[in-house]
C-alpha cells in the first residue's frame, strides 16, 4: 500500500458537496463556491512530521471518523516515501486558497525522523522497484494502554486538530522501541487525505 509520507492506507478522507435550487419553472441554478481565503496559520513543521510518522501505526476508518492503533504482526505493510512534486503542492495550494504550506519542508522533516525511527528497530530503507520504502515485516505493536489520535474542526474550516496520547511498544526482531508521548497540531485536511491515502 502506498502513501505519500507514506502513511499506512486508510480510506480517502475526500469530502465534496455542491449546493442547488430548483426554481419554480425547473430550472436548476447553482450556487457558486466561495473562492478559498488564506488560513493565516503557521504550521509547526516539527510537529507535523511527528503526526506523519504516528500515523504509520494507526488505521482511519471513513465511517466512524475515529483512528485506531494497529495490532500485533504488520507484514505485507510498507511505508513509501515519495518526492515532493509540484502537482500535489498546487493540489494543496488550490484548497487552501494560498501558498502558505509546504509540503517539501514536511517532507524534508519526515524523512529523516522517519528513517532515524527505524533504523532504532533495526529496519533499513530499501529500493524496491525505483521506490524507496521501509518494510514492517515482523514489525510488532503492543499496546500499554489505550493509545488515542483524535480529530477534531478547527475555527478554519480548511483545517482539522489531531490530538494524540501514545503507550505502545514496537518490536522487531532483537530491537524494540517504546513511545509515551502526547501532543497535538494543526494539519490542512488535504494535507491529512494525501497522507491517508494511497
Amino acid at each position: 500500500m502506498k502513501k505519500l509520507l507514506t502513511i499506512f492506507g486508510a480510506v480517502g478522507l475526500t469530502a465534496t458537496g455542491a449546493s442547488s435550487l430548483v426554481a419554480c419553472h425547473h430550472k436548476k441554478v447553482t450556487t457558486p463556491k466561495p473562492d478559498p481565503q488564506p488560513t493565516n496559520i503557521t504550521y509547526d513543521y516539527e510537529k507535523l512530521s511527528d503526526l506523519a510518522v504516528y500515523l504509520c501505526f494507526f488505521q482511519y476508518d471513513q465511517t466512524t471518523k475515529k483512528f485506531t492503533l494497529r495490532h500485533g504482526d504488520l507484514k505485507e505493510q510498507k511505508i513509501f516515501l515519495l518526492q515532493d512534486s509540484q502537482a500535489i503542492s498546487e493540489k494543496i495550494w488550490k484548497v487552501l486558497g494560498t501558498k502558505e504550506f509546504m509540503l517539501s519542508k514536511l517532507i524534508y522533516y519526515f524523512s529523516d525522523k522517519i528513517t532515524a525511527f527505524f533504523a532504532k528497530l533495526g529496519i533499513a530503507l530499501q529500493t524496491i522497484a525505483g521506490q524507496q520504502v521501509f518494510s514492517l515485516e515482523n514489525l510488532e505493536i503492543f499496546e500499554f494502554s489505550p493509545s488515542t489520535m483524535v480529530m477534531t474542526d478547527n475555527s478554519h474550516p480548511n483545517n482539522v486538530n489531531l490530538n494524540w496520547n501514545l503507550k505502545f511498544l514496537l518490536k522487531h526482531q532483537d530491537h524494540q522501541l517504546s513511545l509515551n508521548t502526547a501532543g497535538s497540531c494543526i494539519i490542512p485536511f488535504v494535507v491529512l487525505e494525501i497522507l491517508l491515502n494511497k
